[in-house]
């Protein structure tokens, strides 16, 4: 049996895994927050904390589109720009290396989500 300190431990690293992979993705955050299954207030606090250590940045307005990870990739073919509406975040690559780590540490456990 896995003791209850450490069950908490994974279950905080498998949220912060998809919080980064759902980024990554380039997922809003109503879609985000539907399949984290948390409230929209809880998911803007996890993303202003991420911000503040450096973890994802705000895309600027008039920035190119990060296309590794845009939905709208296949579409424009990377040259859209962001707009002044939209609000897309950029893992930096200090969330890219914590991503790429939790997804090695945690691969079984996730696979099975």
């Amino acid at each position: 049996m896995v003791p209850s300190r450490e069950r908490n431990t994974i279950n905080n690293e498998l949220k912060l895994a998809k919080l980064l992979l759902y980024i990554a993705r380039g997922l809003g955050l109503d879609e985000i927050s539907k399949k984290l299954e948390i409230k929209k207030d809880e998911l803007n606090i996890m993303i202003a904390a991420l911000i503040a250590e450096g973890y994802i940045r705000e895309a600027r307005p008039g920035e190119q589109c990060p296309c590794n990870s845009c939905p709208l990739r296949k579409i424009c073919g990377g040259r859209t720009l962001i707009s002044n509406s939209s609000k897309v975040y950029i893992l930096t690559q200090k969330g890219l290396r914590t991503l790429t780590n939790l997804l090695k540490r945690n691969y079984n456990v996730i696979k099975d989500h």
